[in-house]
């Protein structure tokens, strides 16, 4: 009887080892695909997204007709920031930690883009405070007592001057042309979530 030699087996098997090889990468590759987040995560996930759609269908600063002349608007415009920040970012979290697939992928970029969008028109509330400081420090009466007056009737702030004011408003207004083109991707993605 002839002696197998190694390589004579190896030459034999490997096309076997190679299509076996190929199946398992093709079958982990579809898995990964359309893997969905565990049922906790999307619990997370709805949630997180719930909080996003809220957070900007019950702001006004996204309105065109948006008044930002006055101090109260424009502090309303960085407190509404500052929330629509938390809640993109947790959100972006989320979808950062579950597998690119064709589930999640358009909503993944869509909430990536909108907090991008979010966190570059709040990186202007240090400049207004400093800009609403200076002009608190000229309004003050010498004793260093604030108007008795409330904010409301104080003298129209003058935003115009305020070097980040144009910045703000083209922030503003590609925060609002974002999320309209983004909004209907997480609606979609939010309605089959809740529907199973």
């Amino acid at each position: 009887m002839a002696q197998i030699e190694f390589k004579d087996v190896m030459a034999s098997i490997s096309p076997f080892i190679m299509v076996v090889s190929l199946c398992f990468n093709v079958y982990f590759a579809y898995l990964l695909r359309n893997k969905r987040p565990p049922l906790a995560r999307l619990d997370e996930i709805r949630d997180a997204l719930r909080a996003t759609v809220h957070q900007f269908g019950v702001t006004a600063i996204l309105r065109s007709d948006f008044e930002t002349r006055r101090y109260r608007h424009l502090q309303h415009v960085f407190d509404r920031l500052n929330l629509m920040r938390e809640v993109t970012v947790t959100c972006s979290q989320l979808f950062n930690n579950v597998p690119d697939g064709k589930n999640t992928r358009d909503v993944k970029l869509a909430v990536n883009e909108i907090t991008d969008v979010v966190k570059d028109a709040f990186r202007y509330k240090d400049s207004f405070d400093s800009f609403f400081n200076s002009y608190i420090e000229s309004y003050v009466a010498p004793d260093k007592k604030l108007p008795k007056l409330p904010v409301e009737k104080w003298p129209i702030l003058p935003v115009e001057k305020w070097d980040d004011f144009e910045n703000v408003k083209h922030a503003l207004n590609t925060l609002r042309d974002v999320y309209k083109s983004k909004h209907s991707t997480i609606n979609k993605y939010l309605s089959k979530i809740e529907n199973g």
